[in-house]
């Protein structure tokens, strides 16, 4: 921001609506829109995984006493770090309508258009302010507001439902275990949106396994009869930070197994074949057909077990790979040898 403009906006009163929008956009939303969070009786949120990395984001809020006299204006729901894939927001089952970019920049500039006028004042004619949009001062983020006519009377209550896919990869990456899997831990913010109660779930997806876990004493475990459902009841109280959970990515101890078992098969055969057979060509003896059988069936059950991971890219990227390069190392070696013994025979 040119620095004529940032000290002008700095002698703005703190208060005033351009310097909250400036220093703190979130809380600009929340003051001058109308923003739900004072209404919210209870919250969840759910992270319900389709595969180690895609994630189905559901938030609800139990709301009461919305209040119509502000619906002219558009209604803040939150503010997403980055623009949210196949996002909808919905009231009582009913999907609502996202405010245009035009009509929030419009109530908006409603409300900053006396201190843009003290800001253009102060640097003079020869100055020029930019758009509140552009560059200079926007903060960056893309926030989501709803069009506040769907309150059609006083005090009204109802469920708000916000859904919308995201990438596991834009959350906060905190580890990796080096070895045959691509096992990662992340850590996630749960925003606490009020002081009430909230829960959140996280649901894993078919074949792996999902677990997540805080230090934070305000969140308490709950036992449910859903192994692959694991969930928190978050302790209201005076602390409005917000809650850390770390969420660990694996695979299953069985699948474990299973993989680890195929690829050492594999890389021991390919080893092996290859000394036994270059020595039995060497010395002119046959070779077995119990090699070959045994080497089709390796590549039979690598097949078979890389289709059932083919379409993961992230926690079995690495043994899909290596179990691809096994089943053509064990391919090439047998048309190889085979040769070899039926040119020298």
């Amino acid at each position: 921001m040119d620095e004529r403009i940032k000290n002008a906006v700095k002698n703005l009163p703190k208060n005033s609506g351009l310097n909250l929008f400036v220093e703190d956009e979130l809380s600009f939303y929340k003051t001058y829109f109308n923003h739900f969070t004072s209404h919210i009786i209870r919250e969840k949120k759910i992270l319900e995984f389709e595969n180690p990395n895609r994630v189905k984001m559901t938030y609800e809020f139990d709301l009461n006493r919305l209040d119509k006299k502000n619906t002219a204006d558009p209604l803040f729901v939150f503010l997403p770090d980055t623009r949210k894939n196949w996002m909808k927001v919905m009231w009582k089952g009913e999907r609502l309508t996202i405010s245009s970019s035009e009509n929030v920049r419009d109530a908006i500039y409603r409300i900053v258009e006396d201190d843009l006028s003290i800001v253009k004042s102060a640097i003079g004619k020869e100055g020029t302010v930019p758009r509140l949009w552009e560059e200079e001062f926007w903060p960056g983020h893309i926030p989501c507001f709803v069009d506040g006519s769907f309150i059609k009377e006083e005090a009204e209550n109802g469920l708000m439902v916000i859904e919308y896919y995201d990438s596991f990869e834009n959350f906060n990456h905190v580890g990796l275990k080096w070895g045959l899997f691509n096992e990662r831990r992340y850590s996630y913010d749960y925003a606490l949106e009020s002081g009430n109660s909230h829960w959140i779930y996280l649901k894993a997806p078919a074949k792996f396994q999902i677990d997540m876990s805080t230090d934070d004493k305000r969140a308490k475990s709950i036992k449910g009869n859903d192994p692959e459902v694991k969930a928190y009841r978050i302790i209201p109280g005076e602390e409005t930070r917000n809650v850390r959970f770390n969420i660990d990515v694996k695979v299953p101890g069985t699948l474990k197994w299973w993989y680890r078992m195929i690829v050492i098969l594999a890389a021991a055969y390919l080893v092996a074949f290859g000394i036994i057979a270059s020595k039995m060509i060497c010395n002119g003896v046959d070779l077995s057909p119990v090699f070959a059988q045994v080497g089709i069936s390796l590549i039979a059950a690598i097949i078979a077990t890389r289709g059932w991971i083919m379409n993961d890219e992230t926690v079995l990227k690495r043994v899909s790979y290596i179990m691809t390069g096994l089943a053509t190392g064990i391919l090439v070696l047998l048309v190889v040898m085979y040769s070899m013994a039926g040119f020298n025979g």
